[in-house]
């Protein structure tokens, strides 16, 4: 919308709670607005996107801010609401009118007293400093020290300057294969102290900045211990002109707001704590969480798996994107199985790519060996995830069965497609006493997948198969009729393979990963899940491909013809 349109649209908007409106400058207009009690004075800025993109609004009334929340330091205001406003580009007058409604009902609602705690909840956003540092640390309710990595000091006029990179906890070891957090161990280390307290005071009034008397009145809200305890550390630094205390404080989510103070003086002086001058000049730096508790939950994980185990029978498309999902899941620790070595072949419906192939021979040999499939996805995993345990084991199945590390785990998932492999793993898995199991596999051509969670002490992937269909290794879930070529082959027939995408691997995963986490959390299974696809290769399919939905549960029995069970 031009500038003139702009100006045409707001000169005819007609609304109860207008008092006036006026243009301050381009694309900015202000306006008071008259609500319950208060008559609030809004500065909007109009995007050169509206009406496709909302305005920003911003509060005027100077001696509110500090008072209300979901209203920052600079006054922007933050209309939570606008995120489900649907925004009619052909109908801009209307977009506006309840635009500026819907400030005035959250301005009047928070105006209340009773909605305090909730700036007490936001006070990161509050005051949003510029300046960010990293922390793997989740903080506890005691005053504690932790380590501070720093850059290397650069000379700008003659002063040497460093900045603060990330913090930790200084008895928990940081997850070294995680991205490339390893370049840290080259930077400085510093000592700080974190400084925890009991409850949250409201900022400094009419937008002033986090300043040394604001920390000081802050200091009321230490407990007696932790004060004790914090006088006791800032009496081991040496006097020094740069300090840093690690603050926070509780939320009712029971998170706690958490901010990096720097205390910078002009000469050298005791710790910030012994000498609560206000000749210190207060710089504040916001925290990037990277702690477990933080991440899992924030990236909708669930921090009740962080201490399950997982063993994954089979890694290749299917098996790959499961051992992703539940990692990004928040499992704890993955066993991935597999004897196979990643080739070309694999990089088009596999979670792992070509990045993960080698071409480089051996220095002594000349020859070009391929990586192990389960090492490459370990190797994947634990640079994507930071608190994650990843074993990989580049075996068959039937040499580990009794190791323990895979005995141990709370579900073993088999992910190897084949039908009379899984009849086999299952025999294994029932013989060695498992109890949890998901077996999941895709049909040919992406005509649909399946994946069964069974509690082995109650039935077992044979159940799905009777007497008569045995021969056949046909299950009763089978979509495509057996006895019909599926396979292509591109190269002759050591190239044989059969058809399905990466679409499919991840529809079929996806069913298995689910399952996995439902036996996690409750401990139950004997359910079986199946999607089905389009028939466009023109298959022969079975009735059941015919009644089937796109996608179905249904709960398993035990086969009393089950020559596995009834053994």
């Amino acid at each position: 919308m031009t500038h003139s349109e702009l100006q045409g649209l707001i000169s005819v908007l007609q609304l109860p709670c207008i008092k006036l409106s006026r243009e301050e400058e381009e694309r900015k207009f202000n306006f008071h607005l008259i609500g319950k009690k208060l008559l609030w004075d809004i500065s909007i800025y109009f995007p050169d996107r509206f009406p496709y993109s909302l305005p920003k609004a911003v509060l005027r009334n100077t001696d509110l801010i500090g008072v209300l929340p979901h209203v920052n330091q600079s006054g922007v205001i933050c209309l939570e609401e606008s995120d489900s406003l649907f925004t009619d580009y052909s109908r801009p007058n209307e977009v506006l009118a309840l635009y500026i409604e819907d400030i005035v009902k959250l301005l009047d609602r928070i105006s209340l007293k009773i909605y305090q705690d909730e700036l007490l909840d936001e006070l990161e956003g509050y005051f949003a400093p510029v300046k960010k540092v990293y922390s793997f640390y989740h903080p506890s309710k005691s005053t504690e020290t932790l380590y501070m990595r720093v850059s290397q000091p650069e000379k700008i006029k003659g002063r040497k300057y460093s900045s603060p990179i990330m913090i930790s906890h200084k008895n928990e070891s940081l997850p070294l294969r995680f991205s490339n957090i390893e370049s840290l161990d080259k930077c400085r280390r510093e000592k700080i102290m974190h400084l925890p307290l009991d409850g949250a005071k409201l900022p400094p009034a009419s937008g002033k900045d986090f300043n040394v008397k604001y920390f000081i009145s802050l200091l009321e809200l230490v407990s007696k211990k932790n004060w004790q305890r914090a006088l006791r550390l800032a009496k081991k630094y040496r006097p020094y002109n740069t300090f840093y205390i690690f603050l926070t404080m509780p939320r009712t989510s029971g998170e706690r707001t958490q901010f990096l103070l720097k205390f910078t003086s002009s000469h050298h002086c005791e710790h910030p704590l012994l000498s609560t001058s206000i000749d210190w000049e207060l710089e504040l730096y916001s925290i990037l969480r990277n702690s477990k508790e933080y991440l899992i939950e924030r990236g909708g994980g669930d921090q009740s798996f962080s201490e399950k185990k997982v063993a994954i029978i089979g890694c290749g498309s299917v098996g790959s994107q499961i051992s992703n999902m539940l990692g990004k899941a928040g499992v704890g620790e993955l066993t991935l199985i597999d004897f196979d070595s990643l080739s070309p072949d694999n990089i088009y419906r596999h979670h792992l790519g070509g990045g993960e192939l080698n071409y480089k021979p051996d220095e002594k040999s000349g020859i070009v060996s391929s990586f192990s499939k389960v090492s490459a996805l370990k190797l994947r995993i634990e640079q994507s995830l930071p608190y994650i345990k990843v074993n990989s084991i580049p075996k068959k199945f039937n040499e580990v069965v009794s190791f323990n590390n895979v005995k141990n785990c709370d579900v073993v998932i088999v992910a190897v497609g084949s039908p009379s492999v899984n009849l086999e793993l299952n025999n294994l898995l029932k013989r060695h006493n498992y109890k949890y199991a998901v077996f999941c596999w895709s049909e040919a051509a992406g005509i649909g997948g399946h994946a069964i969670a069974v509690d082995l002490h109650c039935s077992c992937y044979e159940c799905l198969y009777t007497k008569d269909k045995q021969l056949n290794a046909q299950s009763d879930l089978s979509l495509l009729k057996v006895g019909q070529p599926i396979s292509k082959n591109l190269t002759g027939c050591a190239g044989v393979f059969t058809p399905f995408s990466f679409i499919d691997s991840n529809r079929t995963a996806e069913l298995a990963a689910t399952l996995a986490l439902y036996i996690l959390k409750n401990n139950r299974a004997s359910i079986a899940e199946s999607w089905k696809g389009d028939n466009s290769a023109d298959l022969t399919v079975t009735d059941k491909y015919k009644k089937m939905p796109l996608k179905e549960r249904i709960f398993l029995t035990r086969n009393s013809e089950c020559r596995v069970c009834n053994v």
